[in-house]
């Protein structure tokens, strides 16, 4: 029996897709849903605008939109999206930036496993 009936990739830190908004969604996933439940020239209610990418995808399937957004600046990055047709590099999540910091604590950790070790055995 199968867990799951659909299989989407997360939006990761290293898509392409992803910016700095913290709940983003597979664009796949958003246009399966946008074409199961609307006809062309229907209104798609979007609750939360978010980044933008379910407003994106409903203009490339025709469809009209009602949405909101309370957050200035992913309302800012939905403008800029919808006006320039594709994600502003101020927005993108930087990737190296992230995988430096990431890489950092990692080493942190590891360090202080092995100071930790170290400490234990001598105690022995």
């Amino acid at each position: 029996m199968p867990y799951d009936w659909l299989y989407f990739d997360l939006v990761k830190n290293v898509s392409k897709e992803k910016t700095f908004h913290a709940c983003q969604i597979p664009q796949k996933l958003s246009e399966m849903l946008i074409k199961s439940c609307t006809m062309p020239k229907d209104i798609v209610l979007i609750l939360f605008g978010g980044s933008g990418s379910e407003i994106e995808i409903r203009r490339v399937l025709n469809r009209q939109y009602i949405s909101a957004e309370i957050d200035e600046k992913y309302y800012k990055m939905i403008l800029d999206r919808l006006n320039k047709g594709c994600i502003e590099e101020k927005y993108k999540l930087r990737v190296k930036k992230y995988e430096i910091k990431n890489i950092e604590q990692q080493l942190t950790l590891l360090e202080k496993q092995r100071e930790y070790l170290t400490n234990t055995q001598k105690k022995r």
